[in-house]
């Protein structure tokens, strides 16, 4: 802040604080302005909420760019893992028959493809966090108020992303459990 006495520019800008509704202190503020000096313009009169949520707009765009491709990317990569998944087992296909024709239960046939793609997802995981906690002091001046390091938000983003590859592995894994032996030996 500077005195107006010392250093007097195009413009001011005043603040006022007030114990009622701001918007509704405007008209009371033009009136005592027009009293001081009935030339003195008064324009671009917001709130505080307005000026803060106006300084903030550019990190809100940019947040916000960054959910959409962060979502966009998950389902990008749920959809791959749900499109490995289903070739390998179209790969196995012949396997997967003749384990179930030799009596396996489709619980151990669900436990057979899951374990490939958990152990893929696993390693994934385990890269992506120790990538994360490498690179957390390069995001440090993007984030408001939390700490590049929270525990809380890498075992959210952690959950989130077993519960969308358990989602892309369960359609391949329920789909060979369901498998009728006779109709897929005949039709190979």
């Amino acid at each position: 802040y500077h005195s107006a006495t010392q250093q007097v520019g195009p413009s001011l800008t005043f603040t006022v604080k007030t114990a009622t509704d701001p918007l509704a202190m405007i008209p009371a503020i033009r009136h005592e302005l027009t009293e001081l000096d009935p030339l003195l313009p008064l324009s671009r009169v917001v709130t505080m909420d307005q000026r803060l949520s106006d300084s903030l707009a550019r990190r809100r765009l940019s947040m916000q760019l960054m959910m959409f491709f962060g979502i966009a990317a998950l389902l990008l990569a749920a959809t791959g893992l749900y499109g490995v998944l289903s070739y390998v087992v179209n790969q196995r296909r012949r396997e997967v028959v003749i384990r179930v024709a030799l009596g396996a239960q489709p619980k151990q046939v669900i436990e057979l493809v899951a374990q490939q793609g958990l152990v893929a997802v696993t390693v994934g995981i385990g890269v992506g966090l120790v990538t994360a906690f490498a690179a957390a002091r390069l995001v440090r001046s993007g984030l408001y108020d939390m700490s590049p390091y929270d525990p809380v938000v890498y075992a959210a983003v952690t959950g989130l992303l077993v519960l969308t590859a358990l989602a892309a592995i369960a359609v391949p894994a329920l789909r060979a459990a369901t498998v009728n032996p006779a109709v897929a030996l005949r039709e190979e």
